[in-house]
């Protein structure tokens, strides 16, 4: 036989209904007191809150800040440049930056010193001034003279001048002034300078130093008279070659004399781009 009756039973489930009835009614108002009851109030207010903020300002500049002072930044002693707001550990910075020479031009040249921002600028601005200038330096006439390199004159007629004239221009010697000779005397003379660039070894860095020395006189150069020339004289030329001579030589023997060098590009004779090359080396008398 079971040790609870039913009826046993059936008491002790409503005694623990009733109890967590009980428990739920205590949490609920303990929630309802706690919503209700006013938050602790911020140990510090908000007087304390500025003050505590002025203090660290007060620490970080000077304990007097003047706003009816102008200074100037070149000369102004540390406890001047502390009265109108400027921070102590900057105002240590100017001193020594003066002290080594450093001048201040200008008001925002104190932008410069480290940790002396945009913001403490504004508020400094009005109260700095620099009476300092930057000094134009004049060029003496001794420093012109020393400095001046006189212009080199062009004395060296190239289709004239030795190798010895050649080697005394810059950059070239012995070979290339024989290359230079060599090539004009196969040419008959130069007629530019840009010929120049047909010579082996030469660079245009060359023949720059060439062109600040020399003149072309083209009353020297050499012509070959095309109406009397034996076929080899032409074709020995540089601007010429084997087709070329011989068609001088097939329309003059058709013309029997040739009157003038610019038949040759008139009649077709020889193209045009070959005419404009050779005919400064041609002559017809």
């Amino acid at each position: 036989m079971s040790k609870y009756s039913p009826q046993h039973l059936h008491r002790i489930s409503k005694h623990i209904q009733i109890s967590i009835i009980i428990i739920s009614i205590i949490l609920i108002a303990y929630i309802i007191i706690s919503k209700l009851k006013p938050p602790e109030s911020f140990p510090f207010t908000d007087i304390e809150i500025e003050n505590t903020k002025q203090k660290k300002a007060h620490n970080y500049t000077t304990t007097h800040i003047r706003t009816d002072t102008i200074i100037d930044i070149n000369s102004a002693t540390y406890e001047e440049l502390t009265s109108i707001g400027i921070p102590k550990k900057q105002a240590h910075i100017i001193i020594n930056y003066r002290n080594k020479g450093g001048v201040f031009y200008t008001k925002k040249d104190i932008l410069t010193i480290y940790g002396l921002n945009q913001y403490i600028y504004d508020k400094i601005k009005k109260q700095i001034q620099t009476t300092a200038r930057k000094r134009k330096q004049r060029k003496t006439d001794y420093t012109k003279k020393k400095y001046k390199t006189p212009p080199l004159s062009k004395n060296i007629n190239l289709n004239t001048c030795n190798a010895s004239e050649l080697q005394s221009i810059y950059m070239i010697g012995e070979y290339r002034s024989e290359k230079i000779i060599e090539y004009r005397k196969k040419l008959g003379g130069y007629y530019t300078f840009v010929q120049l660039e047909e010579v082996f070894s030469l660079d245009s860095t060359a023949i720059i130093q060439i062109t600040k020395r020399c003149y072309i006189d083209t009353l020297e150069i050499r012509k070959i008279n095309i109406n009397t020339a034996a076929f080899q004289e032409i074709l020995e030329h540089p601007y010429s070659d084997y087709y070329i001579s011989k068609d001088i030589f097939l329309y003059k023997k058709i013309t029997g004399k040739i009157k003038s060098i610019d038949e040759l590009e008139t009649n077709n004779i020889i193209k045009k781009e070959e005419y404009e090359r050779l005919h400064k080396y041609l002559r017809t008398f």
